[in-house]
């Protein structure tokens, strides 16, 4: 292989690193490394190739046995309607804004603790990453960033919530 072969060959592992996403930078990174060692090697005998060959790098195979994905059931439309009752309420004629949103935030908190972990993962995956016009989302977004946090916390903690009910009983 000439200078000028093997100079096109590392231009075009550069371009393909180029084109990886982020997270595989440091796999192609030593990939790249390790030609770059066998090339530079003394003493090693000349690459002679009678055809090109190429080579793809597969980062993206799966490294073990691939768990089938479950498919959750979306939020019941009772739960959704729950919740989006109570973000709208207006706080009552003799509360603060700052009692009426604590008011929100226990009533909140009261319908979490009743939900299944299914109903509270999907409700957390909803309010997370909500989509394009999801009034739901939207009026959770509106609350104080920490009430928010600590609802999404309480919501992610379902699984440990249920496994203490299933021992207390």
């Amino acid at each position: 292989m000439t200078d000028l072969e093997l100079a096109g060959v590392i231009r075009a592992a550069v371009a393909a690193l180029r084109s990886l996403p982020a997270r595989d930078w440091p796999l192609a990174r030593a990939a790249l490394g390790e030609l770059a060692q066998l090339i530079a090697r003394p003493g090693a005998p000349p690459l002679a190739m009678a055809k090109p060959v190429v080579v793809r790098l597969s980062i993206h195979e799966p490294v073990g046995p691939v768990r089938p994905r479950v498919v959750e059931p979306p939020l019941p439309a009772v739960i959704e309607d729950y919740v989006a009752r109570i973000l709208e309420t207006a706080p009552r004629h003799d509360e603060t804004i700052d009692a009426a949103y604590r008011r929100k935030e226990a009533e909140l908190g009261a319908l979490f603790a009743d939900l299944t972990p299914p109903e509270a993962r999907a409700l957390k995956r909803r309010l997370v990453s909500p989509a394009a016009g999801d009034s739901l989302a939207a009026a959770f977004a509106r609350l104080d960033p920490d009430r928010r946090a600590r609802l999404l916390i309480f919501l992610g903690d379902a699984r440990r919530r249920e496994a203490l009910r299933k021992a207390a009983a």
